[in-house]
């Protein structure tokens, strides 16, 4: 975790979905790896039956830029950029 000037910590997730199921959080992990190259995604389980897939956690603007531009080939409507 790195600390700006501000001693803000800069730590952020890139989601790609909320799924009610674990079985379709592996399978979403599945496809981003096999068909879009994306590496290191993880799938944290929030409650009983909520599992977030996402990639992450960044610690700098241009790691996100970066793996945001990678993952614009996805179209997936609800990425979002979430601060930890």
């Amino acid at each position: 975790m790195i600390k700006n000037e501000n001693n803000m910590k800069f730590e952020y997730i890139i989601k790609f979905a909320d799924l009610f199921f674990e079985e379709s959080a592996i399978m979403l992990k599945k496809r981003l790896e096999n068909e879009f190259n994306l590496r290191d995604i993880n799938i944290t389980k929030l409650s009983k039956n909520l599992y977030r897939v996402y990639k992450g956690p960044f610690y700098n603007l241009g790691s996100i830029r970066n793996v945001y531009n990678e993952i614009t080939n996805v179209n997936f409507e609800n990425i979002e950029l979430i601060k930890l």
